[in-house]
């Protein structure tokens, strides 16, 4: 994402926990001829100062933590946004087949992803319109859609159901 935007001109950053995916953004980007501001961090505690962002992205990130997580990466996203900013994210939703496995319950609304593959062991929140709305309720919400994503693979197809949700800072 952080190539895209840099193409269409807008002025980025990326962030990301991972080393390697820090380095081969920063690759991408020198090889694309774009400069863009790439930091290594957690989610928990951004990179950046005080109201430093317009526009965040967060597709398929901040649902890999607990139901405090989220508090806290809410809080933190509303920190760095300066006033009428906005931020588009996904979440997983309850109505996904994650929510329906037997996995361990980490809280109420987190369940540790079991099964072969690089998100085995990871955390997955999962939430409904209230939870979102009491998590976010510092900010403006925009809009909330729930998408059913559809996967085929091997002949077998599945579906997850996301929410994307865009949220505005107001004063």
């Amino acid at each position: 994402h952080t190539i895209q935007f840099a193409k269409a001109g807008f002025i980025t950053s990326g962030f990301d926990l991972s080393e390697e995916a820090i380095a081969r953004t920063r690759e991408a980007a020198e090889v694309a001829g774009f400069e863009v501001d790439l930091k290594q961090g957690d989610m928990l505690e951004l990179p950046y100062a005080n109201e430093s962002f317009d526009c965040i992205l967060c597709r398929n990130v901040i649902s890999h933590s607990d139901t405090a997580g989220v508090r806290k990466i809410a809080s933190e996203l509303y920190r760095v946004l300066r006033d009428g900013g906005e931020c588009y994210f996904t979440l997983g939703s309850k109505q996904t087949w994650g929510w329906q496995q037997d996995w361990p319950m980490l809280d109420e609304n987190t369940k540790i992803r079991q099964e072969d593959g690089p998100e085995n062991g990871i955390p997955h929140f999962f939430a409904d319109y209230d939870l979102i709305f009491d998590i976010f309720s510092d900010f403006k919400i925009v809009k909330i859609y729930q998408l059913e994503d559809y996967i085929t693979k091997n002949g077998n197809t599945t579906s997850s159901w996301h929410y994307h949700v865009l949220v505005r800072k107001e004063k």
